[in-house]
């Protein structure tokens, strides 16, 4: 069984790709200069994507809607066009800093809901009016654009969600560690120093003596929480060194033969020049939940490592012996979703292939250059 997930090389499964499409798709279907999204939320219209004559980014800019053309458009299902410009629609556009003469709107439906607004202006062929064969087609384009748009929104709300569950989720993991571990060993440690006041001095300096252990104990457990946060290493010395220091303490944790093949970037054995500063954790931590969910779940002996840079990525592959599960009806545990997540904001792709008796093979890529930002979560959220 085979499960993938890719970041922004997706296809059309991504809001962010979708609205960049649906404006581009529509300013050349109708010789727009000027196209427009805008998404309904909460009683306001949010632009969501544009393209064409903008002096400065509108993207996230919320509109008034009540009382407007976008409104009517919206909520009665029909297309408006207009030249001249004038009334709420003149001010709107005033207010988003663009200068035009004429204006087809139409509207994005889905299911008997509006969801917004498409907005052309200026046609640049024998215009700037937009005539009835403009408003045809895009209305046309627009029934489609809408469904691509819903799958989307759907897709990225629920992405946001298994998001904060796996936050949720290594949050309560945190605060059982530091509850568990720390806060009960400095607990033991607060009863002993308590005694000791009450002990004879000789008796004193032996329970003075235990209390030092306990503390040194005490920080080593701190430590090993942070490094799990973010190793030194991954700062101070790079990606190699730490995925090696990693391998060498998760060996030794679990009795596992862990053979590991690092192919970076390197001039005579020097690493010449340090990966992104994101690039290299989102690198190490999936190494490091690849590892964790071996150790959990994989019953393996050995633990195959591979991580290697070319000129546009990074490639990974974690590959055990260990006995494998059916993708169609694995536990919420293995961690898949953090692992799906981490690597699709960094713009890569993850496949895993596992099979019950045989093992699993993990194979990610996450490219050098960061992925275009698109639209900020506050600019889409709940839309």
């Amino acid at each position: 069984m085979e499960e993938e997930a890719t970041g922004w090389d997706d296809g059309e499964t991504r809001l962010d790709r979708v609205l960049e499409t649906v404006v581009e798709r529509a300013r050349s279907l109708v010789s727009a200069r000027t196209v427009m999204v805008l998404l309904e939320d909460r009683g306001l219209l949010v632009v969501a994507a544009t393209t064409g004559d903008f002096e400065v980014e509108r993207r996230g800019v919320r509109l008034q809607a009540d009382g407007s053309a976008w409104r009517h458009v919206m909520s009665e299902g029909e297309a408006g066009r207009m030249a001249p410009i004038s009334g709420r629609l003149a001010t709107s556009l005033e207010e988003l800093g663009i200068t035009a003469e004429a204006a087809l709107l139409v509207p994005l439906s889905y299911r008997g809901r509006g969801i917004g607004v498409l907005a052309a202006f200026d046609r640049t062929a024998d215009g700037p009016e937009f005539g009835a064969d403009d408003e045809s087609l895009l209305m046309g384009f627009a029934a489609s654009a809408a469904m691509a748009l819903a799958a989307a929104q759907s897709m990225a709300e629920e992405r946001l969600r298994e998001s904060i569950d796996v936050a949720e989720r290594e949050r309560a993991r945190w605060a059982r560690e530091l509850h568990d571990e720390t806060l009960q060993g400095l607990g033991a440690l607060r009863v002993r120093l308590s005694a000791s006041l009450r002990l004879s001095p000789d008796e004193m300096g032996q329970a003075v003596a235990t209390a030092v252990s306990l503390i040194e104990d005490e920080i080593a457990n701190l430590r090993s929480l942070i490094t799990e946060l973010r190793p030194a290493a991954l700062d101070e010395l790079g990606l190699g060194a730490a995925i090696e220091g990693l391998v060498d303490n998760h060996a030794a944790a679990t009795g596992m033969d862990i053979q590991v093949n690092l192919s970076l970037a390197r001039e005579g054995g020097i690493v010449t020049e340090r990966l992104d500063r994101e690039l290299e954790s989102s690198v190490y931590r999936l190494v490091q939940e690849a590892l964790t969910n071996v150790a959990k779940h994989a019953q393996a002996e050995t633990v195959w490592i591979d991580v290697t840079q070319d000129k546009t990525s990074v490639s990974i592959v974690v590959r055990d012996d260990g006995a494998g599960f059916d993708m169609d009806s694995r536990p919420t545990g293995f961690g898949l979703v953090g692992m799906r997540e981490r690597v699709a904001l960094a713009g890569g792709s993850l496949t895993i292939v596992s099979t019950p008796g045989v093992g699993t093979v993990l194979r990610g890529r996450i490219p050098l250059e960061r992925p275009p930002r698109g639209l900020r979560h506050e600019d889409r959220a709940e839309i």
